[in-house]
């Protein structure tokens, strides 16, 4: 898994768009403030 997803960082996730397109990750634990600022990015004034 560590060589398919070029990375030693877990856990990892990504933000991916309905045409599969990676739009951004978060490596690590980094809490619920790190994935509200990153919907916040990918999403806008969308986001609730």
């Amino acid at each position: 898994m560590r060589k398919d997803l070029e990375t030693n960082i877990f856990p990892l996730t990504y933000f991916v768009d309905s045409d599969g397109k990676v739009l951004g990750s978060i490596t690590g634990n980094q809490g619920l403030a790190a994935y509200e600022n990153k919907f916040k990015e990918l999403l806008g004034k969308d986001f609730k």
